[in-house]
Parts: structure tokens; C-alpha cells; sequence
């Protein structure tokens, strides 16, 4: 798709819109935007700390999988292992 390379008056975004009138804030609409965008920040920083809680337990699960693993391979004889009841989890 070609673009339009026709000249077009200097109008805004807004105006072209229609919706300039309505964007007029008043001290309420003005304080429940901060109130909205302080809670964004809130919520943006609360994900950043689940992530990088998230990444730490997964380092310390891959380390304890490659523990259990090397143990793993490191026997020769056989291995069973029961439940605290008796039943057998692991042979």
C-alpha cells in the first residue's frame, strides 16, 4: 500500500479526532489519572518483583534437578524408595 503523499493542513491528532473538548481536565479527572497511573506503577513494580522472585526459585529447582540427576548417575546399585506407609514411589 502506497502511502498518500498529498499535503495535508497542520492539523493535530486530536483535533482531527474530534475529542479535544472532552480532554479539558478538571481537578478531579486530573487527580483520578494520577490515582490510576500511581497504581500502574504499583502494579508494574509488584510484576518486576514476582519476576525476578520467579527467576531465583527456577535457578534453585535447575540446581536441584542437576544435584538429583548427577546422584543419579553416580550409583550402580539399585535404588528403592518408599513412602513413609510403605508403598513403593520409586524403583
Amino acid at each position: 500500500m502506497k502511502a498518500d503523499n498529498r499535503e495535508r493542513p497542520n492539523i493535530s491528532l486530536i483535533d482531527e479526532a474530534g475529542v479535544g473538548d472532552p480532554l479539558q481536565l478538571t481537578e478531579s479527572t486530573e487527580s483520578a489519572w494520577i490515582d490510576v497511573i500511581q497504581k500502574m506503577d504499583k502494579v508494574y513494580a509488584d510484576l518486576v518483583h514476582y519476576q525476578v522472585e520467579l527467576e531465583q526459585k527456577n535457578a534453585a529447582l535447575e540446581e536441584a534437578q542437576q544435584f538429583i540427576g548427577s546422584v543419579l548417575e553416580s550409583m550402580t546399585d539399585a535404588l528403592i524408595v518408599y513412602a513413609q506407609h510403605g508403598y513403593e514411589l520409586m524403583r
